[in-house]
Formats: structure tokens, sequence, C-alpha cells
């Protein structure tokens, strides 16, 4: 990667987002082009028919969600948030894991499952139902709770990456389509809409002082395809050796 990218933010606290900027998304895609960690499965978690509207318990609940799962067995992950058609979000987590066994896939299910519940937005309507009695609505959450556990053991919640450099590709096709990333006019504080673990995150990387030309050499040798264009882009991905 060539240039000073210290100042592409892995996401910074204390500052509130609407939308998916270009600034993110350009952060997005250098950070899974740069990292060395091959992301080989990806989750994909969804909420039931019933959903929360905040984006702070949205984060909320994956953070309780990954925190569980990453306990059973340590592993880096890379995050980004989409929008269904019913204004649902879903999380989409690429991850390095060499495995993924049934054993797993019921261990995802229970985290997910225990992540929604625990979650302030279910609890308040469990509160409700208490109150009032309302056994209808009793009835109802419990079996929302076996088909949030039923569904996510289903082999289409984690998938295998299938070639070797998909993750970059999957993630820079997200960083390029305008779909599902538009904010339902009812969902608040969406937050961030990716984040990934320390060893993903994108480091401070190091400036060299090259003329036009040298560096035009230096791709050239490299057989990188942008060493003829006119203007070289900012950012360049699979650029290696640079001293």
């Amino acid at each position: 990667m060539q240039g000073d990218y210290s100042h592409l933010s892995n996401g910074r606290k204390g500052r509130k987002i609407k939308m998916l900027s270009q600034k993110s998304l350009a952060a997005l895609v250098a950070t899974i082009q740069a990292t060395d960690i091959r992301l080989t499965t990806m989750l994909t978690l969804t909420y039931p028919k019933m959903h929360p509207n905040d984006g702070s318990i949205v984060k909320a609940d994956l953070n309780r969600f990954l925190t569980g799962l990453r306990k059973k067995s340590p592993f880096e992950y890379l995050w980004f948030l989409e929008f269904q058609r019913r204004g649902a979000p879903h999380i989409h987590i690429l991850t390095d894991h060499e495995a993924i066994t049934p054993v797993m896939r019921i261990h995802l299910a229970e985290k997910w499952t225990g992540a929604i519940i625990n979650s302030q937005w279910w609890l308040q309507r469990v509160a409700l139902a208490s109150v009032g009695r309302d056994c209808c609505e009793a009835k109802f959450l419990a079996a929302e709770v076996r088909k949030i556990f039923s569904f996510n053991i289903d082999p289409t919640v984690w998938e295998w990456v299938r070639s070797e450099d998909g993750a970059k590709r999957y993630v820079t096709k997200y960083a390029t389509k305008p779909e599902q990333k538009e904010v339902p006019p009812n969902y608040q504080n969406v937050g961030r809409f990716w984040g990934c673990s320390r060893s993903i995150a994108l480091g401070n990387g190091h400036r060299v002082e090259t003329t036009e030309k040298e560096f035009r050499k230096f791709l050239r040798l490299q057989e990188h395809t942008v060493n003829e264009w006119e203007v070289i882009p900012k950012y360049l991905y699979d650029v290696k050796n640079i001293s």
C-alpha cells in the first residue's frame, strides 16, 4: 500500500454517525486489503420479526455475541452492517476460522440467541408481557426464541469463503454497492457500519519519499496494473517491499 494512510479511521469514538461515509468506506477497503490475516468464513447475524431500531442496542448485541463466541475459541474478525428490505439490521462477520463443525454451529446459535434475549429491547418486551400477564405475548416470545436458535444452526448462516481472496473481493464489492446501506427512517443512533479485531485493524503505515519517475519504475518491476496510468491513485493495493 502506498502513501500515508494514518488519517483513515478505524472508527473514532465520540462522534455521531448518521450515514456510511466515503471516508469510512475507504478505510474499510484499505483495512481488508492491507491485512495479512486470511479471513476464511462468513457469519450472517439476522434478527427475527421483532428487531431493535437503535444502533447502540444492535452494537451491544453484537459485542455480547462476539465476546461469548471468542471465549470458546479466539479468532480474528471483520464485521459490517447492512439493512434488509424490512428495515431490520443484519451483520456479516468475516473470520479466520479453520474449521466449521456441527458443535460450532450450535455454539453460534446459542450465543446469538443469548445475545438477543439478554438485550435491552427484548427484556423490555418480556417485562411488559409479565406485567400485563399477557399469555399470548409470552408464548409468542418463547416461539421466537426457538425460531432464532433453529434458524442459526442452518449451514447458510456460517459459510466458507470459497476463494483465497474471496473476503477481500466481498468487502470491496460491499464498499462499492449502495444497496442495503441506507439507514431506515425509524432507525436511530446507527453508529459504526463496520469494525474489526485489533490484529486486523489498519496500522499507521509509513511514508516513502520518492519521485514519480522512480515510483513508476518500481511499479513496473512489480508488474502493477497502474504503472502506466496517467494519474497514479492515492491508495494502491498489492504493493510489496516498500522501503
